[in-house]
């Protein structure tokens, strides 16, 4: 599988042409599986994959601003034996070879770009892990552990979970899990020219409990709650301009460098409905709630997280005209994201800087899209064509983008910038 994207924005229409004029983005991946069963009880599956990406971005004069690449090349070993009724044990490992490699201009005008980056570098990732699946009636317990390492920094870290399930009755049941959970430091975190090569790997501990049932054959509902604890989170000191408390702009650092310097939480709870029928109408609704806090391990700050999002409800409808036609539609609704940095609203609309992080938010996000398909067997083959509408309404949503700084009144200048309008394509696709 491999895609390209590209974004072009005419010179005449930049505000100054160091701005950002072309980006394109190219994304690629591909995989291959083997899977053997042994015996009844016994299966081994391996794959081989390879994923990456590449970017580049040039100004209004066509000249480079920033590129890079990614690329992540690994096998992966899983097997699975079936010891006795009512238990299954998992257990497989992988290795991984990572790249990245970055080149950003070291002074872009109206860009958060602070100080550029110029690096390439190569690490190994491997990983093994276990756990069993046992059942007894109505209860399954899955307790499990992985284990992992990052060569670029050499830790070691070990991920250990819990997963529960009570099948109450026919109509009820209860889960409950629980781990910790690790993330190691990206590569431009570490060898970057902002990149510290001490970091630490990232933490959370998890929790989420939930009750599912059923009001008919065909309706079901569900209720989860969650906690996630995350300590040791990397961030980049200074890395936004504000307004100090006594009222002094001050200008992103060029010389901080990354930390593990972030303690916070995350708490919220889902609500899903969801109907299915194999005729006629069917879809679900659902809703969350999410809450997500930060606070400085330093200086003290709080802040609500880049991607705190208190609200997102979404709607999915699917009627099956016929055994081979059928359409849908789906709207999704968000409180959207904060504006990352300093950046305050003010009522008459305009930006300028202040004192608290992530204070204001990008306007609440709306969309509905419309698709409908028809089906066409083909031997052991089926072709589907179909056409589809994103956002019927045409509606305004907006992305954050970095803002333009006046340094004299701290004016942020153009951190919104609007998303796609009304889109229609047609398409088809074939499966053999």
């Amino acid at each position: 599988m491999a895609g390209r994207s590209r974004f072009d924005k005419p010179v005449d229409q930049l505000d100054d042409p160091s701005d950002l004029g072309r980006a394109t983005h190219t994304g690629w991946m591909a995989s291959a599986a083997w899977r053997r069963t042994a015996s009844p009880s016994f299966t081994l599956t391996q794959r081989a994959f390879v994923t990456g990406e590449s970017y580049d971005n040039r100004n209004g004069r066509s000249e480079p601003v920033a590129t890079g690449t990614g690329s992540d090349v690994g096998y992966r070993a899983d097997i699975g034996y079936t010891p006795a009724a009512g238990m299954l044990v998992e257990a497989g490992g992988s290795v991984e070879r990572l790249g990245s490699a970055q080149q950003h201009a070291f002074n872009v005008p109206g860009w958060h770009i602070s100080g550029g980056e110029d690096f390439s570098a190569h690490t190994s990732k491997v990983g093994l892990y276990g756990q069993v699946h046992w059942s007894a009636g109505r209860v399954h317990v899955t307790p499990g552990a992985r284990v992992d390492r990052l060569g670029q920094t050499g830790d070691w870290v070990v991920s250990p979970w819990i997963q529960t399930a009570w099948q109450q009755s026919d109509d009820l049941s209860v889960v409950f899990n629980a781990g910790l959970h690790h993330q190691f430091p990206e590569l431009s975190e570490i060898v970057g020219r902002r990149g510290t090569a001490n970091l630490h790997p990232e933490r959370a501990t998890h929790l989420d409990a939930g009750l599912e049932g059923r009001l008919t054959n065909s309706t079901r509902w569900q209720v989860t709650v969650y906690d996630r604890e995350e300590r040791d989170i990397v961030d980049l000191p200074n890395q936004y301009f504000r307004q100090r408390p006594d009222g002094v702009l001050e200008p992103p650092s060029s010389t901080s460098l990354y930390e593990n310097r972030l303690d916070g939480w995350s708490r919220g709870v889902e609500l899903m409905l969801q109907r299915r029928s194999a005729a006629g109408l069917s879809g679900w609704i659902a809703y969350s709630f999410g809450h997500t806090r930060y606070t400085d391990q330093v200086t003290g700050e709080q802040f609500d997280g880049d991607f705190d999002q208190r609200h997102t409800v979404s709607l999915f409808g699917r009627y099956r005209l016929s055994d081979r036609m059928s359409t849908n539609a789906r709207w999704r609704l968000g409180s959207n994201r904060p504006i990352m940095g300093y950046v305050e609203e003010q009522p008459d609309g305009r930006f300028f800087l202040g004192t608290v992080r992530n204070v204001s938010r990008v306007p609440v996000y709306s969309r509905l899209d419309f698709r409908i398909d028809r089906n066409f067997p083909w031997g052991s083959r089926r072709l589907t064509l179909f056409a589809e509408v994103a956002n019927v309404l045409n509606r305004e949503n907006f992305r954050q983008v970095p803002p333009s700084i006046d340094r004299q009144t701290g004016q942020a200048y153009g951190p919104l910038d609007t998303l796609f309008p009304i889109v229609p394509a047609i398409g088809a696709t074939l499966e053999f």
